[in-house]
């Protein structure tokens, strides 16, 4: 269990740090359609902030309030909403990454 929340720790800073050159390279560039699809760089941090929050349910489980629901069944609940905003950041970031390549030069 440790390992696998150090992994996550590990990963979350890592999209901060991207999150983090992509504002700031957002910033000194003029708007153009790559710079449109991350207008919002600090999306995977927040999805990946509230896939933290969902963990420490599993993390710091507690018994069934009014013997329906417990950590578990919220987690479950929390991770529909937050899996669905995160393909949807990586589509969006697919789709940049594809129009990177087609304006590059060919060689």
């Amino acid at each position: 269990m440790q390992a696998n929340v150090g992994v996550a720790l590990v990963h979350n800073a890592l999209w901060a740090g991207w999150a983090y050159r992509t504002a700031r390279a957002a910033r000194r560039h003029p708007p153009d359609p790559v710079a449109a699809a991350y207008a919002r760089p600090w999306e995977p941090v927040a999805v990946l902030s509230g896939f933290m929050v969902a963990g420490a349910l599993e993390l710091f489980d507690f018994p069934p309030l009014w013997r329906a629901v417990d950590a578990h069944a919220l987690w479950h609940a929390a991770t529909v909403v937050i899996v669905d905003r995160w393909y949807a950041f990586l589509l969006r970031d697919a789709r940049a990454i594809d129009l990177e390549g087609r304006k590059a030069p060919r060689e």
